[in-house]
């Protein structure tokens, strides 16, 4: 019984691009929603003291 070393290198390589492809649109999604929390806060910010952020936090 030989051993496939062809098979096992495609499977390990096929195996680490659909885990960084995971990794990476887990990544993406976080940061959007942290980029959209972000503008939130700023165009909140911006107001000034009438905004939301500052009656929340008086």
């Amino acid at each position: 019984m030989d051993i496939d070393w062809n098979a096992i290198i495609w499977f390990v390589i096929w195996a680490a691009a659909v885990i960084a492809s995971l990794w990476l649109i887990i990544w993406v999604t976080v940061a959007s929603i942290a980029v959209r929390r972000a503008k939130a806060f700023k165009a909140d910010f911006d107001k000034g003291f009438d905004s939301e952020f500052f009656k929340r936090h008086r």
